[in-house]
């Protein structure tokens, strides 16, 4: 693997995905907040809002807290988006994951995923349990697709497991071949990262992440 597709893997693996999460925390869970910040990429085809805080975690440690938003317009079938998503076995293109399987299904609209992440040097194995649900609204042409850690439904294994993390995918068909694609991210990493090195990944991870999605949306 050459150095820009191990920086790259190694950014995905910090950033999981895209957009500021539109929900309100506990105040009791935030014990600092930075300034939101804006990145505009490949020619302001994509924006991308993020910050870095902290936040307590269940043991009552500072845990870093990462926060963004990533939004493209792209021409693609939303039904395609949809059926990506719904796809877990997709996501190991998306996420550059060891493993990605859907491993209980408990409605049409709600299920739940399985994820293991081998980044490689120097971050350690990692891997994450949630569940989805999906809803639809015709009359708006819109999609989403919701993720919230649930770290007790699958058995425990030998590397850190995330914790903490929300994540809100949403596509609005256009209605003139085009989608708007947002994605949200709230997260606390499962595994120490440097915050230098949160910092340097986020614009371009959550960008690359939201073109991947589109990539293999087009493709399916």
């Amino acid at each position: 693997m050459n150095s820009t597709n191990k920086s790259g893997k190694i950014a995905r693996a910090i950033v999981k995905s895209g957009i500021l999460l539109l929900v309100s925390l506990n105040t009791n869970s935030c014990a600092k907040t930075n300034a939101l910040k804006t990145a505009v990429l490949d020619h302001g085809k994509i924006t991308v809002q993020y910050s870095i805080s902290e936040r307590l975690d269940e043991n009552g440690l500072k845990a870093p807290l990462i926060k963004y938003t990533a939004v493209t317009i792209e021409k693609v079938s939303i039904k395609n988006c949809i059926a990506l998503m719904k796809d877990t076995s997709k996501y190991n293109k998306l996420l550059d994951l060891k493993v990605s399987n859907r491993i209980k299904t408990i409605s049409e609209n709600e299920w739940v995923n399985y994820f293991y992440c081998s980044p490689g040097w120097p971050l350690s194995d990692f891997d994450w349990v949630a569940k989805m649900t999906f809803s639809e609204d015709k009359n708006t042409k819109i999609a989403v697709f919701t993720s919230t850690a649930e770290p007790s439904l699958f058995e425990k294994t030998q590397v850190k497991r995330i914790s903490f993390d929300n994540e809100i995918y949403k596509f609005k068909d256009l209605g003139n071949g085009e989608v708007e694609v947002t994605v949200t991210i709230e997260e606390t990493p499962a595994i120490k990262v440097p915050r230098w090195l949160l910092n340097i990944s986020i614009p371009g991870g959550a960008a690359d992440f939201i073109r991947k999605i589109v990539k293999l949306a087009k493709q399916y």
